[in-house]
């Protein structure tokens, strides 16, 4: 791995304790699903979705920016929000912090998911 890429392999050191064999990572944040149609009802397959979104705003802003985006972005969320209110607080968090400078591209993100739609 060249210096400063991440892998897309979340927890391969875990996988053998919980997962089956044929499994190399407990999440890939290249995963293809789509809101809503990718949903299982299972809160560790579901956040794939989100995880990839997340891995894409991180390339976006840079990794201080995603991360106080993303941290900001939590005080603005009920307890019962769901991921469409997630995101809206993201580009919320995104704008108050950051001017909006980067609303269209977190927007294309999660458009690109199904999320905003």
């Amino acid at each position: 791995m060249k210096k400063g890429a991440r892998s897309v392999k979340v927890a391969e050191w875990d996988v053998k304790k919980y997962a089956e064999e044929s499994q190399e990572c407990l999440r890939r944040l290249d995963s293809k699903k789509h809101y809503p149609e990718d949903m299982e009802g299972e809160e560790h397959a579901d956040g794939e979705i989100c995880s990839v979104c997340l891995w894409k705003v991180r390339k976006l802003l840079g990794r201080k920016k995603s991360d106080t985006v993303i941290q900001e972005s939590h005080f603005y969320l009920s307890q019962y929000c769901d991921f469409k209110d997630g995101v809206e607080a993201i580009i919320m968090a995104e704008k108050n912090l950051y001017g909006g400078k980067r609303t269209k591209g977190l927007t294309r993100i999660f458009n690109e998911r199904g999320i905003l739609q």
